[in-house]
């Protein structure tokens, strides 16, 4: 708001918070309410950080996805992008889309790190963009996807008696950060899921998963096995 102040001292704002639990079809409703009230200089600016709390290759990789669905309007795709809230995303990306305005403008995609003369483990990504009516020659890969392939997921045996002990989440509740914001997240089984699986002994080789296994590995976005 300095800067409103500053260079355009005559501007009206109206603060929007977008509260965590609103739904893509409430987002809607509000869009297209602003839209038919909107005057011809009516902007909306969204302040959302992009990826939290990952390393920057990492977070350069889930920025990857995040990205394209705002610029393509991927309609429903913004639930699965590693931003902090997407629906004020989404909600200015409709804007974009009612005003006939949907050109990108990039205007910087950062990293806090390029901020400061240190490497972290964990970093906050930003990306500033605006759309407006002219075409720019300004080019950006509009169909690029992002897969992650992981190794053997071993869910019997010690892993499954500490699953009983706590949750069928808990073995991914390290990492299931790491898998949002994703196209596709291939993970290999080490055994069939089934209905009643057998107790095997320690020394086979032999190994068959709950149904339950279903449901702790999407809960962290895998999503191909």
């Amino acid at each position: 708001t300095p800067y409103i102040k500053k260079y355009l001292p005559n501007t009206k704002l109206l603060p929007i918070l977008i509260p965590a639990d609103i739904t893509k079809e409430q987002v809607e409703q509000l869009v297209k309410t602003i839209d038919e009230n909107a005057l011809l200089n009516t902007i909306i600016v969204a302040s959302v950080d992009f990826s939290h709390y990952l390393p920057p290759q990492a977070a350069d990789f889930h920025d990857t996805k995040s990205i394209r669905v705002l610029l393509n309007f991927e309609e429903e795709n913004f639930k699965n992008i590693e931003v902090d809230c997407w629906q004020a995303l989404y909600a200015t990306r409709l804007f974009a889309k009612l005003q006939h305005k949907e050109t990108p403008y990039i205007v910087a995609h950062k990293n806090s790190t390029d901020f400061l003369n240190l490497e972290l483990e964990e970093t906050t990504s930003y990306f500033s963009v605006v759309f407006g009516e002219k075409k720019n020659e300004e080019t950006f890969n509009e169909r690029v996807k992002t897969v992650l392939l992981v190794g053997d997921i071993m869910l019997d045996r010690e892993v499954e008696d500490l699953i009983k002990q706590n949750s069928i989440y808990y073995p991914f509740q390290k990492i299931c950060h790491f898998l949002r914001g994703i196209d596709i997240v291939f993970g290999n089984l080490e055994g069939p899921i089934v209905n009643n699986p057998s107790k095997f002994p320690a020394n086979s080789l032999k190994f068959a998963f709950s149904p339950q296994a279903i449901k702790g590995t999407s809960w962290c976005n895998f999503n191909l096995f």
